[in-house]
């Protein structure tokens, strides 16, 4: 990826955070006045919500691919170690 394609990339993902956690902050005011209206069970709803298998299916649809896209913190470092490590010449003597 270029400079350029690297801050296309970077805006389309502020954006996209953006727009969740306003999503995500209206769902939880919203489960937060439905705990204050005495609706019995949220809580159990909600857990029941996360572990749903149908939560899962568009979870993996929706990021497929994402991790292949960008690499992972040990990814990099391994990389970079890599690198340095053809290009190290150490001088003196070993411990």
């Amino acid at each position: 990826m270029d400079e350029r394609e690297q801050r296309q990339f970077i805006r389309f993902l502020a954006t996209e955070v953006k727009e969740y956690w306003r999503e995500l902050a209206a769902h939880r005011i919203l489960i937060q006045m439905l705990k204050e209206a005495g609706l019995p069970g949220v809580d159990k709803l909600l857990e029941s919500a996360r572990a749903s298998p149908e939560l899962q299916k568009v979870f993996d649809r929706h990021f497929a691919g994402f991790d292949k896209l960008i690499p992972t913190a040990e990814e990099d470092f391994d990389t970079e170690v890599r690198k340095f490590l053809e290009h190290w010449h150490p001088d003196g003597e070993p411990n």
